[in-house]
């Protein structure tokens, strides 16, 4: 089997005849747990903005973030949480 019909193959479902969810495909059931979701979140784009990526600049959101720029996203139940580094932190060394 190709690459990209296991890729589709994988993910497809069972129906019954009256169109009810049944389970995975057998593909599927036996090969569901190699697929891994990518946890890393490197944007975020709420629906309105802002847009921000890692190591961006958050001094356009007011002069108390000027300097400070995203390092990470952590998911939390109300949003995302943002850590940041110095601008100028890596030139510390």
């Amino acid at each position: 089997m190709h690459i990209e019909d296991f890729k589709e193959a994988i993910h497809e479902s069972v129906y019954d005849e009256n169109d009810r969810y049944v389970g995975p495909s057998v593909i599927g059931k036996q090969y569901q747990n190699l697929v891994k979701s990518n946890p890393w979140i490197s944007m975020v784009d709420p629906s309105g903005g802002p847009h921000i990526n890692e190591h961006s600049k958050l001094d356009i959101f007011g002069e108390e973030l000027k300097g400070l720029c995203v390092q990470r996203f952590e998911p939390i139940e109300t949003g995302y949480k943002i850590y940041t580094y110095g601008e100028f932190d890596h030139l510390d060394d």
